[in-house]
């Protein structure tokens, strides 16, 4: 088992990363579903879009009240071709 870092990984990147996987390897991913405890999951979707954008956005931590800037992405109102896996 290891963990591939994805950050600002292309559709391409990614199609090459999987090529060297088993072929008959389940695709599975993280559940954002409260209920479900951030369980894993079957991947249930593909979008694509072609007018993605990404922002820089402030957070609060929950338990610490620590506040941190990440990149958030938006499947509207840009120019940037993204593909959302859920």
């Amino acid at each position: 088992m290891y963990h591939l870092k994805t950050n600002d990984m292309t559709v391409e990147e990614l199609i090459k990363k999987l090529q060297k996987e088993n072929p008959k390897a389940k695709v599975i991913v993280t559940s954002s579903n409260f209920e479900l405890n951030h369980a894993n999951i079957e991947l249930t979707s593909v979008w694509s879009s072609k007018t993605g954008r990404e922002e820089i956005r402030t957070f609060r931590d929950a338990f610490d009240g620590d506040t941190y800037d990440t990149k958030v992405w938006f499947t509207i109102d840009g120019k940037k071709p993204i593909v959302q896996l859920g």
